[in-house]
């Protein structure tokens, strides 16, 4: 996924998200497996879903919501992903 204050890359075990925006919210959700991410920008577009080949991740979502868009992440049943803050933005793995 790419626009211009936002970009996901994925490998084989990890996810990279390159923003300057601020993480307002993690959570973390067991049924089913996802990790949610709230950022802050007053930014309106379409939910876009995107199916991953990733030993650790089967889907990525991002959608806008008020003054936040979310970036979902989820997950296979059997990973417990981490997220680390990076210079570029986010290190999910």
């Amino acid at each position: 996924y790419k626009n211009y204050f936002l970009k996901i890359t994925t490998d084989k075990k990890s996810i990279k998200i390159y923003t300057k925006d601020c993480l307002l919210k993690m959570s973390v959700y067991k049924n089913p497996k996802r990790v949610v991410l709230d950022f802050k920008r007053l930014q309106h577009f379409k939910t876009k879903s995107t199916k991953i080949c990733n030993s650790n991740i089967k889907a990525i979502k991002v959608g806008s919501h008020n003054c936040t868009y979310r970036v979902t992440i989820d997950e296979d049943r059997k990973t417990n992903l981490r997220v680390k803050k990076t210079n570029y933005g986010y290190l999910i793995y």
